[in-house]
């Protein structure tokens, strides 16, 4: 008999079983348990990331436009169109919808701007892009079913009634946002060069959407959480005991 004792296993480390032999060494990772190797973005992440892949098919147009003609710069900028579609589905597995929407519209204006020889329908491209989300933001607000209220159910479950109303409100006033740019955007693309008209497109309407953001968080911050604060404590506050009959 062996001199030596046992090792007793430690409860709170959990034992892992062992991996087949023949998994790579990425199949045995993924074991429950074990860190995952990649994970996926989360929607907003992912609609950031499909907004900001929207800008490099403009701006190949506005580079490739200044040295070459105007079909060239055409054909490159549809391209990288079908590139960031490409890379969507490379990188997360999938190609979201605003990826492809915007994916489609690079697409027909450029075969459209190829027929006519004009850059401008291509130019109109971000303006149509906002007008179709505008009106999915406020076709949403006026059947009573705001879009953004929806996707904050989606992400952090039910909302209390008294933050129903303001996603509402930002489905609205996002609506309104995003119309106002599209009409800059347009009288850019039929007016002004396309340097003037990038720059709209790009810092403007990013400037645009930051300002909202900002506005909206000092909104919720300095007003409408003393607010909140105040309705929750008063419905969470236990009834006062009736007095009793003499």
């Amino acid at each position: 008999m062996s001199s030596r004792k046992r090792r007793k296993p430690n409860p709170k480390v959990p034992v892992q079983a062992p991996a087949p032999a023949g998994r790579s060494a990425t199949a045995q990772a993924l074991q429950v348990g074990a860190p995952a190797l990649h994970q996926p973005a989360s929607p907003p992440r992912l609609r950031m990331q499909s907004l900001l892949l929207s800008l490099v098919p403009l701006v190949v147009f506005w580079i490739v436009e200044a040295y070459a003609p105007l079909h060239v710069a055409l054909i490159i900028a549809m391209l990288f169109g079908v590139g960031e579609s490409a890379y969507s589905y490379w990188r997360h597995g999938a190609v979201d919808r605003l990826t492809m929407i915007s994916t489609l519209l690079v697409l027909v204006t450029g075969a459209l701007s190829l027929i006519f020889h004009s850059g401008v329908l291509f130019k109109l491209k971000p303006a149509i892009f906002e007008v179709l989300f505008a009106a999915m933001l406020l076709g949403s607000y006026a059947v009573g079913r705001p879009m953004l209220v929806a996707l904050a159910k989606q992400q952090i479950g039910e909302i209390p009634p008294s933050r129903v109303g303001y996603f509402g409100g930002v489905t609205l006033r996002m609506g309104i946002n995003f119309l106002i740019h599209a009409g800059i955007t347009v009288y850019a693309a039929l007016r002004l060069s396309t340097g003037a008209w990038l720059f709209v497109k790009g810092v403007i309407s990013y400037g645009m959407l930051g300002l909202q953001v900002a506005g909206e968080i000092l909104y919720i911050r300095y007003i409408l959480r003393p607010r909140w604060q105040s309705r929750d404590e008063t419905e969470s506050a236990p009834p006062h005991p009736e007095p009793r009959a003499r």
